[in-house]
């Protein structure tokens, strides 16, 4: 593996790849926002050894493996920066980028096959570090599990699925359907759409004649939740539909407004609600005072990006990444995000935990109320429990105005 030079003099400099321009970029400016914040906080107190950090930022602009290998000649070999931190930066070709070298790089791809991709390489790729679980398949499971603890009577157990092509959808969607089946659910409809789908009539008509009392959507593309929920709503069908994970993309619930009221779905903890995170609530407000904005997409995995490198690079006492990565493997991290216990038998993934949990709960209003909340996640066996929100749900779930009473 190519060894690159380590920055030693102050300041030190961390690389932060992230989409600044193109298809990503509103997210790429949450990310980097977050990140700018979390290294004037770091700084505020004493900086990594005695040194101020430095934010060396890189445009991967649509994430394709020419921007992503571009990216890393630049940060790690002619910057040679101590770090690289990025929020989401590509879903594998970052990885194939960045393992390359034996810098430290922290990531929040959150996909299955980035995680596989390090344990069937960690020789080469153990300075690659995932922000979020090793699969996406136990979040569909809990997601079902969620959706069935509802106090909603289901008026039959047909099952009616909608995913994008995106592999984070499809594995997720794969989870909720293993869980249903299991449930004795019946799957009428299990139908895969385009990336940047917005047009619903055919697939509409096709769910109405399957006739079912549930239906589950993941996109991870804005547009697409908001102009099906829109399309669905001129003619609904007697169902509840799931949102899933669709409601943590960027402006997703906003540009709803009150069409998407009775809607359901999750998303992270990274969304800071202030009932459970004050902390990080506290965060948000400094970062909407900062930028005259609400934070989106990965920013508080950014910002806990640049704490976990930091806390593990001072307690090593250098810079070199082997002490380094050795350290953030050795000691868990409590940031605004949750408990990041990181796993070297999952590709350095982190492990699930109540601690980095899920908000299940429904819009309201037009905006996300929470309701339950992840207890406990087993991805080895399939299997996911929910329990009511700490200190009293936010709000309670109300049957939709579309389906009869």
């Amino acid at each position: 593996m190519p060894v690159a030079a380590q920055a030693q003099d102050c300041p030190i400099r961390i690389g932060s790849p992230l989409p600044l321009t193109g298809f990503y970029a509103d997210d790429g400016m949450h990310m980097q926002n977050a990140i700018t914040m979390a290294v004037e906080d770091l700084n505020a107190q004493g900086g990594v050894q005695g040194c101020d950090v430095e934010m060396v930022p890189f445009d991967i602009q649509n994430m394709t493996p020419e921007d992503l290998t571009a990216a890393a000649n630049q940060l790690v070999v002619k910057e040679e920066v101590a770090a690289v931190i990025a929020g989401y930066a590509g879903m594998g070709p970052d990885v194939a980028a960045f393992g390359r070298y034996d810098t430290i790089y922290i990531h929040n791809d959150a996909t299955e096959n980035v995680a596989q991709m390090v344990m069937d390489n960690y020789d080469d790729l153990s300075n690659v570090f995932m922000m979020s679980w090793w699969s996406e398949h136990p979040w569909g499971v809990e997601d079902f599990v969620a959706v069935t603890s509802y106090p909603q009577e289901f008026r039959n157990k047909k099952l009616a699925v909608l995913a994008s092509e995106f592999e984070w959808d499809q594995k997720i969607s794969r989870g909720f359907i293993d869980a249903a089946e299991s449930a004795g659910w019946e799957v009428v409809m299990d139908e895969t759409f385009v990336w940047d789908q917005t047009e619903w009539g055919t697939l509409l008509a096709k769910l109405r004649s399957r006739d079912p009392s549930l239906v589950f959507f993941s996109a991870q593309n804005a547009d697409s939740g908001v102009t099906f929920v829109r399309d669905f709503a001129r003619n609904p069908v007697d169902a509840l539909v799931d949102l899933s994970v669709s409601l943590w993309w960027s402006g997703v619930v906003e540009s709803m407004g009150t069409d998407g009221d009775g809607v359901v779905g999750w998303i992270t903890q990274q969304e800071v609600i202030s009932e459970r995170n004050p902390t990080g609530d506290a965060l948000r407000k400094r970062y909407v005072e900062r930028f005259g904005i609400e934070p989106q997409a990965s920013w508080v995995f950014a910002y806990d990006a640049v704490g976990i490198w930091a806390a593990a690079a001072n307690r090593a006492g250098t810079l070199d990444s082997k002490a380094v990565g050795a350290e953030i493997l050795a000691a868990p991290y409590d940031g605004i995000g949750g408990h990041f216990v990181f796993d070297p038998d999952h590709g350095n993934a982190v492990r699930p935990s109540p601690e980095q949990p899920n908000y299940h709960g429904q819009i309201q209003d037009g905006r996300f109320c929470p309701i339950l909340i992840t207890a406990e996640q087993n991805p080895e066996e399939g299997t996911a429990k929910v329990g009511p929100f700490p200190g009293g749900a936010a709000c309670t779930f109300q049957t939709p105005s579309w389906m009869q009473q």
